[in-house]
């Protein structure tokens, strides 16, 4: 009897478990499907002026065609902007700084291509070999208020020009993550909210994907959810092993 009993307590189990494993596999199989088609995705190139005008010369006419006939279908155009030292608020053009005019010569080319556009700030200190990410404002009132005048300005050049997206910094980890200062997150918000007043079009932060606790900013940008995208500098590994192709 006790065998029969056990034997009986088997049978359950095992149909309980294969009721179990029917039910998830018709939920899986049964279940809506992403729509995440490739030919959705966003194929897309950032291009870094060496000079003012160089979005206006046949050179740039050039590579956005080869990017388009390669099936590039968004460009992300680099706007440098520059500060004397790590520790200044002097936030200005520089050398390679986008005219206006060159800025909409490089929409306009875009859009006879049919490719879509993102402006992108990136700012750095006149000692380029300087990563941004430490850059550490001593006066904070007025780095983030010429930030924000630069912002607002390309902004509404953007606005004027329907470009679609608007990147609004680089990995300014030190100026931009709660964990190098809680005041930052309300700063970038607050800046958020004034270029929504002159741009409509999608915000987003380009973050650095990181290693080490500081260089992981991904992870501890707080005003990520006053954006419409959340940007990464995805330099990843593709491989543990440094032979491999």
């Amino acid at each position: 009897m006790i065998s029969k009993i056990f034997f009986s307590k088997k049978i359950s189990a095992f149909l309980a478990i294969s009721i179990c494993l029917v039910a998830l596999a018709l939920f899986f199989f049964n279940a809506p499907k992403a729509n995440a088609s490739v030919l959705d995705w966003q194929k897309s190139v950032t291009i870094y002026p060496n000079g003012p005008n160089d979005f206006s010369s046949s050179d740039f006419r050039r590579s956005l065609s080869n990017a388009a006939n390669m099936n590039i279908n968004h460009v992300t155009v680099a706007i440098p902007i520059y500060q004397s030292s790590n520790t200044s608020s002097d936030i200005q053009t520089g050398r390679n700084t986008p005219t206006d005019q060159s800025l909409i010569d490089a929409i306009n080319h875009a859009r006879s291509l049919n490719i879509r556009i993102a402006f992108k700030i990136h700012l750095s200190t006149f000692d380029t070999s300087q990563w941004g990410a430490f850059i550490n404002a001593a006066n904070r009132d007025e780095w983030f208020g010429g930030y924000q005048r630069m912002l607002n300005r390309y902004g509404a050049i953007a606005e004027s020009h329907r470009v679609e997206v608007f990147i609004i910094g680089n990995e300014l980890i030190t100026m931009a993550t709660a964990t190098s200062n809680p005041d930052n997150t309300q700063r970038w918000s607050n800046m958020i909210n004034s270029l929504r007043s002159v741009y409509s079009g999608s915000l987003s932060y380009n973050s650095n994907w990181g290693g080490s606790f500081f260089s992981d900013e991904k992870n501890h940008i707080e005003f990520w959810k006053e954006l419409d995208f959340i940007g990464i500098s995805a330099y990843f590994n593709l491989n543990d092993d440094f032979r491999a192709a």
